[in-house]
């Protein structure tokens, strides 16, 4: 599954266009943080997949069906999803990674995402959506928004139907 970006440059510190090595960072870190969340939910491995996300009571999640929460609740109810899992596979469908400045990014991501329970039921989401809002702290990109939307899932079905 590929990562690569088309890339909006955005404005830097100094209000001119981001530089040629400032736009190869970011994306490096970008990337490099949305890869660590895909690893994380397809290895069942929550602390892998949160990582990246800020968890303090500034990071905000708006869910596909409408509700606005703060990081302790979208991570306990995600939590609760993946540990019903035997299996969580991502394919990318297409992707956007914009430079906002110096310190910050937004990545959107059309995806497929399976899920398959240990009742042998799955879940499909065909296709899903999801825009990250990143930030540079401390040298770590932080997702400190994300926003899912996304058709119902398709499911219950028996695995591999």
């Amino acid at each position: 599954m590929g990562l690569g970006a088309a890339l909006a440059v955005g404005g830097s510190a100094s209000g001119g266009q981001a530089s040629e090595v400032e736009i190869v960072r970011i994306e490096r870190g970008v990337r490099a943080a949305v890869a660590q969340v895909i690893r994380g939910c397809e290895g069942l491995d929550l602390e892998m997949a949160f990582r990246p996300y800020l968890k303090t009571g500034t990071f905000r999640m708006v869910s596909r069906d409408g509700v606005l929460c703060d990081y302790p609740r979208f991570f306990r109810d995600n939590e609760g999803y993946l540990h019903r899992c035997s299996e969580f596979r991502l394919e990318t469908l297409a992707e956007h990674l914009g430079v906002l400045g110096p310190d910050s990014a937004v990545f959107q991501w059309i995806y497929r995402a399976e899920a398959v329970f240990a009742s042998g039921v799955s879940e499909v989401f065909d296709p899903a959506a999801a825009t990250f809002v990143f930030k540079e702290m401390d040298g770590e990109w932080k997702i400190v928004y994300y926003h899912e939307s996304g058709v119902p899932p398709r499911g219950p079905t028996e695995a591999g139907g």
